[in-house]
């Protein structure tokens, strides 16, 4: 979640802590190995944070919804362009480190917009009607135009980065976090394409099967998955273990994605409208280049130092 829909979510769960307050408390407690108050506090906000996400993770889009509708906008973009300055001085010349801190914020946010858009494009999935052209796609452009911007800057201000005095663990990363900044402006670029061919499937008045649609749900599901755990693991080294959570991502969708197409074939075979299938089997190729770019991501992480 993001923005407004973070909102939401951390009121939700801090309406759920505040109601189950007491033995909330008593957990924390318990599972603090030391009693320390600043641990305890930490403990607790990890704990608050890991549930919560578990509870609410299921009601994502919901949550997008509702907090569309308590959260009005104001017919105002949030951001009506991205700037970002590499301000050199004395201080940052001599501590690099804070321009990496800067690059890794930006990042995460740029993160942000992407599964921002991706919720966008699974809203439309589900319904496929005119209200994902009206309230979600010119949506989806701005933000595609937002991450365009923030590639080409976020990428100038890390050339930067690279003339500084970096350790060579810093400079090994900086090169990295250039592939991770590309990894994620071309998988905005493939989720606008995914929306793009769901609005003209929608304009064209597209004849789909209600259960060939909801067959691309769990696999919609599936790439969402992936964009969390880029989310949740970003400017993180990945180890062996969640390397393996990324595989098994990517297999998933890869196998889904060669059982999608095999039913299309067979419908094109069996008569179906040729121009539908082909627009249906695109979207499924969309789909599967954005779990794509997340296991590059993720391979590119694991390499940081």
């Amino acid at each position: 979640m993001c923005g407004s829909e973070a909102f939401c979510g951390d009121l939700i769960g801090t309406g759920l802590a505040l109601i189950f307050f007491k033995p909330f408390v008593n957990f924390i407690v318990w599972i603090t190995p030391v009693d320390n108050i600043a641990i305890q506090i930490s403990m607790l906000h990890t704990v608050f944070k890991t549930l919560n996400t578990a509870i609410l993770m299921p009601f994502s889009n919901q949550l997008v919804v509702l907090s569309r509708k308590i959260i009005k906008n104001d017919g105002t973009k949030e951001k009506t362009s991205y700037h970002l300055e590499f301000a050199e001085s004395s201080f940052t010349k001599e501590n690099p480190a804070m321009h990496i801190i800067r690059m890794e914020k930006e990042i995460a946010d740029m993160t942000d917009v992407a599964r921002e858009m991706f919720d966008h494009l699974q809203i439309g999935i589900k319904a496929r009607d005119d209200d994902f052209i009206e309230e979600h796609i010119d949506e989806m452009v701005y933000e595609e135009n937002y991450c365009d911007q923030m590639h080409e800057q976020l990428v100038r201000y890390a050339i930067n980065c690279q003339q500084l005095a970096l350790t060579e663990p810093q400079r090994t990363n900086v090169s990295i976090m250039i592939s991770v900044i590309d990894e994620i402006e071309s998988m905005t670029d493939q989720v606008l394409a995914a929306g793009l061919l769901l609005k003209k499937s929608i304009e064209k008045k597209m004849k789909f099967e209600q259960d060939d649609m909801e067959r691309l749900i769990p696999y919609v599901e599936l790439a969402r998955q992936f964009l969390q755990f880029i989310h949740i693991n970003i400017n993180k080294h990945l180890n062996e273990d969640k390397i393996a959570m990324a595989t098994e991502l990517e297999d998933s969708i890869d196998l889904y994605r060669k059982n999608l197409k095999k039913l299309a074939r067979k419908r094109l075979e069996s008569g179906a409208d040729v121009k539908s299938e082909l627009l249906y089997l695109d979207i499924v190729r969309q789909i599967e280049k954005i779990g794509d770019h997340a296991f590059t991501i993720s391979g590119l992480l694991a390499q940081t130092i």
